[in-house]
């Protein structure tokens, strides 16, 4: 059984003051042998004269520096440094001349932030499950065993996360399913938990939900890993690890301070924080527990319990192979409980959110106006409504619960957002929406009166990805099935995507 504290202790408290670009081109080589990245004195040097001309420009620009890999090898003055693919088996790189210890000696100024990066493992497809895992167990204790000691006070930033150095093949997508999940969520764990060693964690970057934003510069098909034309998807859906950043980046928002967590159970990861200025503790537990299956892992129980407090509220959002990858998890409400059991297929992930707040609140929040459509097409409705507001003193709005046809069909939480778009919908067809607010003591308002919106007639022909237009977005999906038994691409209806649907596409463009 996990059990989770209510009382937090130590912040993130890392504040972006923003980037500087760089004019002109970087130098091609660094006049070392074998050309190999700048060695520990060269960086310094180079720190030296640089760092102070942008302070004396702006003195509230933060510096940061450097941004290095896991291992870096770096023996003597004379000995040029070695990326980890190429570098020494034995620890030899971990001396007075690696990078951060050697900065933080001679540098002036001193960084303001150190940052740095790592990986799970390097051998691509040849990589284990069990690797990937131990791997950042690795990175994080040479962190702790060198890196840490020489900053002090000076917070460390990770700028950079890979499960894997050396691309997996284009067979190999373990990294872009519930493994690839699981292991940024450890990995989000367990350098959460040096805080405040480690003042800055992730620093989500999730502002378009619904386009694939996790990775770029992969060239399809010879190092596909993990575009979606590798794993037969549409171009703008999301796998499990952009679901993980998607709810991860709301429950465990910046300023969040570490909550105590015990009684973790072998082959599970936990962490818990309290949101600034909530009442609520979020709780993160992970299923690392390897398996005979590649990327998919073992099955397991766990359960999760507040301890030193009750929950007037308590929400779940669980990502794991049963997970939907197209429209994502969604959150359960699952009330007033202060112990939740969790059950994960096999690598998965599961977020929840104990409100802590006084059930002295007995008053609800006002209905939500406004109820409206901003879209309709013939699989879909977009929807929208205005924020509704708590008693003065009250607990404050936690969430909307939206219902169609008089049944629950999702909970939105407050800050995602004041609109939903319902999908998977039939054509030409008439639905009804209620919607009512919540407060984080448990109390929710009456329902607003009912709206009535209807789907579109049909599709418009060329339409792939069914958001009634036909776009850019729809002529990439179909070059990306063309010659393919693709049926959203498919217009002809004659078993492939072919120059016909590519035709039929073009002729109703921008529609």
């Amino acid at each position: 059984m996990v059990v989770v504290g209510s009382q937090a202790s130590s912040g993130l408290t890392w504040t972006d003051k923003g980037g500087v670009t760089p004019s002109g081109a970087l130098p091609t080589t660094d006049g070392t042998p074998g050309f190999q990245v700048w060695r520990s004195r060269e960086y310094t040097r180079m720190w030296n004269a640089v760092a102070p001309a942008i302070k004396a420009v702006d003195a509230t620009i933060q510096v940061v520096g450097p941004v290095i890999s896991n291992p870096q090898s770096v023996t003597g003055a004379s000995t040029v440094t070695t990326a980890i693919t190429t570098g020494p088996s034995d620890s030899s790189w971990q001396d007075s001349t690696d990078y951060i210890p050697y900065l933080m000696a001679h540098g002036v100024p001193k960084p303001d932030v150190v940052s740095f990066h790592s990986y799970g493992n390097y051998l691509g497809s040849s990589s284990t499950d069990a690797s990937y895992f131990s791997g950042l167990q690795y990175a994080l204790n040479t962190y702790l065993s060198l890196d840490d000691v020489s900053m002090g006070t000076t917070p460390a930033w990770i700028t950079e996360t890979n499960i894997d150095a050396g691309f997996l093949d284009s067979t190999d997508y373990r990294a872009a399913t519930q493994l690839g999940s699981a292991w940024m969520a450890d990995e989000m764990a367990a350098y959460c938990q040096q805080a405040p060693k480690v003042q800055q964690l992730f620093q989500f970057e999730a502002a378009n939900t619904n386009t694939w934003s996790l990775f770029s510069n992969i060239n399809a098909p010879a190092n596909c890993y993990p575009q979606p034309s590798c794993l037969g998807i549409k171009a703008s859906e999301p796998t499990l690890e952009y679901w993980l950043i998607y709810w991860a980046s709301r429950y465990f928002p910046a300023g969040s301070k570490i909550a105590p967590v015990t009684n973790v159970p072998a082959g599970y990861v936990a962490l818990a924080v309290q949101p600034p200025g909530s009442s609520k503790v979020s709780v993160l537990v992970v299923n690392v527990q390897t398996g005979a299956s590649p990327g998919v892992g073992t099955a397991g129980t766990a359960t999760v319990q507040l301890s030193g407090a009750t929950s007037t509220d308590t929400q779940e959002v669980v990502i794991d192979g049963s997970a939907d990858e197209t429209n994502g998890p969604g959150v359960t409400d699952l009330g007033a409980v202060s112990t939740v059991n969790l059950s994960l297929a096999g690598y998965g992930v599961a977020i929840l959110s104990f409100n802590t707040a006084a059930t002295s609140d007995t008053t609800a929040p006002s209905v939500p106006a406004n109820l409206r459509t901003t879209a309709t097409a013939s699989s879909s409705i977009a929807l929208a409504w205005d924020a509704s507001t708590d008693n003065v003193g009250g607990s404050g709005v936690a969430g909307y619960r939206l219902y169609r046809g008089g049944t629950l069909l999702t909970t939105i939480p407050a800050g995602s957002g004041l609109s939903y778009t319902d999908t998977a919908l039939s054509a030409n067809t008439s639905y009804s929406y209620t919607i009512s607010a919540y407060d984080y003591a448990g109390n929710a308002s009456a329902q607003s009166g009912a709206l009535s919106a209807s789907t579109t007639s049909t599709a418009v022909s060329g339409d792939c990805n069914s958001d009634g237009h036909v776009t850019i977005i729809d002529l990439s999906i179909l070059l990306s099935h063309y010659g393919a038994a693709y049926p959203a691409c498919d217009f002809h209806n004659d078993g492939y995507v072919s120059i016909i649907d590519l035709s039929i596409l073009l002729s109703n463009y921008g529609r």
